[in-house]
């Protein structure tokens, strides 16, 4: 059996850094992933999914990772069963960040120039002018019938 994903996605909040009874650290945090495919009407959709991370990972995380950082993870998909205040039964499905590092922080690209933001270098003031390569990019039309899935 294989339970495996990586994404590389933007963080949709802050990571929300709490601590288990037993003082362990655990991270939630919401990645953002646009579709590379746009749908009929031009419109690129974003799907935002839960993720997990524990111990020194969750930790690492909530330090160096803000809002907006693009970050690549590799993890498992679990789902859970709880019950909510109505005691109606609720699943949820998330991923938990697996190993460390297994996590990267991706250089921003804003406006055309590429801010390097690096773990513990924020807002340094020092500012690689880069071109984007993605300016000009243009939307693939396609069509559901020329997919080969």
């Amino acid at each position: 059996m294989l339970n495996n994903c990586t994404f590389v996605g933007r963080l949709g909040k802050d990571v929300d850094m709490r601590y288990t009874p037993n003082g362990k650290a655990v991270a939630n945090f919401s990645l953002a992933l646009t579709r590379p495919v746009a749908d009929k009407n031009g419109t690129r959709h974003t799907d935002f999914i839960r993720c997990q991370a524990w111990g020194k990972t969750a930790e690492t995380m909530a330090d160096n990772l803000y809002k907006g950082d693009t970050i690549a993870i590799q993890s498992r998909v679990q789902t859970r069963t709880y019950q909510d205040q109505s005691g109606n039964n609720r699943f949820m499905t998330e991923f938990v960040v697996e190993g460390f590092p297994q996590f990267l922080k991706v250089k921003k690209w804003e406006n055309g120039n590429g801010n390097s933001d690096n773990y513990g270098n924020r807002n340094t003031g020092q500012n690689n002018r880069q071109q984007n390569p993605f300016d000009n990019a243009q939307p693939i039309d396609i069509e559901d019938d020329d997919l080969p899935f």
